[in-house]
């Protein structure tokens, strides 16, 4: 019997498109401790922590294009996960109460005394649009300054908790900071790697992703594809003032891998192979 504190996906070994179903399949059933991996009680930072990594792993960008018909499982699933974090995240009554029931409050049996019927709550109004739309962007600059500041994980979850209020553009907008963030954290390049080529394939000349997806290759070392990269970026926008730095920080660290070889002296040969050349 799985306990509370189990977490709701797969070892890392089965198959990822069998991992979302799966997840989805669950979503119901668990509790909010249930869905992040984490204990009945844990600290906000716990929570954190097991939301941010959640949240890598289950963004739905990261799909593959052979699982494509997946994307509204996966988004469920990251909404799911925003849910949970928002409810055990905070320091308020209300989510430390959540933290301690760890599975789906029981209905409990009437009470034997009449109350008086409560009178019916009208739902609130929808979020204003320019509301929303001004909270993604304020979510995008504090994002930007969280990776100026190399907080990568603050950066991620920040853009995650505004990710399904964004429009079209902004949605865009954030991920590219997100692949900018992951570019960030040798540990996440790779997702960085992701998000980039999916952009990429969806708009080839797109220079924002190019040059970023060229701080990436130069980032790993991988200078020559790094110069064309950020090359691509500048034919696509001529203008485009961040590749034209990038692209001089390349060719600056090129020209130095190749100046030792350059300033090589002449192999000095030893007496018999002089004197086997002569004889030629």
């Amino acid at each position: 019997m799985a306990t509370s504190s189990t977490r709701i996906f797969p070892p890392e070994g089965s198959g990822r498109r069998q991992e979302i179903l799966d997840l989805y399949a669950g979503l119901a059933t668990r509790s909010h401790a249930q869905v992040l991996g984490v204990p009945p009680g844990a600290s906000p930072a716990t929570v954190r922590e097991a939301f941010v990594a959640l949240a890598r792993r289950l963004h739905p960008d990261t799909l593959a294009p052979g699982d494509a018909d997946l994307r509204d499982q996966l988004q469920s699933i990251f909404i799911r996960l925003n849910d949970a974090y928002r409810s055990l995240g905070g320091d308020h009554p209300a989510a430390r109460a959540a933290q301690r029931s760890p599975d789906p409050p029981r209905e409990t049996a009437a009470p034997t005394v009449a109350l008086r019927p409560k009178p019916r709550v009208t739902p609130p109004p929808p979020p204003d649009p320019e509301e929303r739309r001004a909270r993604v962007e304020e979510a995008l600059r504090s994002a930007e300054a969280s990776i100026a500041r190399r907080e990568i994980d603050e950066a991620v979850s920040d853009l995650h908790d505004v990710l399904s209020q964004a429009d079209k553009g902004q949605r865009r907008r954030i991920r590219l900071v997100l692949a900018r963030a992951y570019v960030g954290d040798p540990r996440w390049r790779r997702y960085g790697l992701g998000l980039l080529s999916e952009m990429l394939r969806e708009a080839p000349d797109d220079a924002d992703a190019l040059d970023t997806l060229g701080l990436l290759y130069h980032r790993q070392g991988l200078l020559a594809r790094a110069e064309s990269t950020l090359r691509r970026a500048l034919d696509s926008d001529p203008g485009h003032a961040e590749a034209r730095t990038h692209l001089r920080e390349v060719i600056a660290a090129l020209q130095e891998r190749r100046a030792p070889e350059e300033a090589r002296p002449p192999e000095r040969r030893g007496l018999v192979a002089r004197m086997l050349s002569i004889r030629r």
